[in-house]
């Protein structure tokens, strides 16, 4: 009994490598039916590039919201904006948001900002500094409204659009905010432009 002990394992071992290769592990696993967009998702999840493209030059990142800018913005994280039609600097932090970017003004100074020079437009082209050198095309809507979790400050939010974000209610890509997106871009890539 003893003897054969050694020559059973040696036959399990072997009908498991033969088996394995026969029938590798990925036909027992659930991923195998994933699609490539699904697999290139995946893999690509919070790698956003980035970089700096032009080393002379700013970079405005022309990508889509699902595609990541929301991964990008972190909530909780304060951001400046820019104005076009002002030429003024305003800062904002991200309180939320899944279709589009829920934020509200980092002080006083901002909120009145907001207030008195963007509150008579339904969408205001703006860009988002994200570092020194790369920004997003965005549109704001500067309306307060909903919710705010800031301590109390606020009583609302405003919404912050960008490339084919959509509405939180409706789930649709609203109109208004992608042309004022596509204006924020031909208006960054003249303003920015070193």
């Amino acid at each position: 009994m003893k003897k054969s002990i050694p020559f059973y394992t040696f036959i399990l071992l072997l009908s498991m490598c033969v088996f394995s290769v026969l029938l590798p592990y990925p036909i027992f696993s659930r991923y195998t039916n994933s699609t490539e967009s699904q697999i290139s998702k995946a893999s690509n999840y919070h790698e956003t590039e980035v970089e700096q493209t032009d080393p002379a030059g700013n970079l405005v990142l022309d990508i889509n919201w699902s595609d990541g800018i929301n991964n990008l913005l972190e909530i909780g994280s304060s951001y400046e904006l820019y104005d076009f039609s002002t030429s003024q600097y305003f800062s904002v932090t991200r309180i939320g948001g899944n279709a589009h970017a829920d934020i509200v003004p980092t002080s006083e100074e901002d909120y009145l900002f907001i207030k008195e020079n963007l509150s008579d437009s339904k969408c205001v082209p703006v860009v988002l500094v994200y570092n020194s050198t790369t920004i997003i095309p965005a549109s704001l809507s500067p309306y307060m409204h909903g919710y705010s979790d800031l301590d109390g400050t606020y009583f609302g939010h405003y919404c912050l659009h960008f490339k084919n974000s959509q509405m939180h209610s409706t789930k649709t890509i609203d109109t208004c905010h992608q042309k004022a997106i596509k204006e924020a871009k031909k208006q960054a890539n003249t303003v920015f432009d070193d």
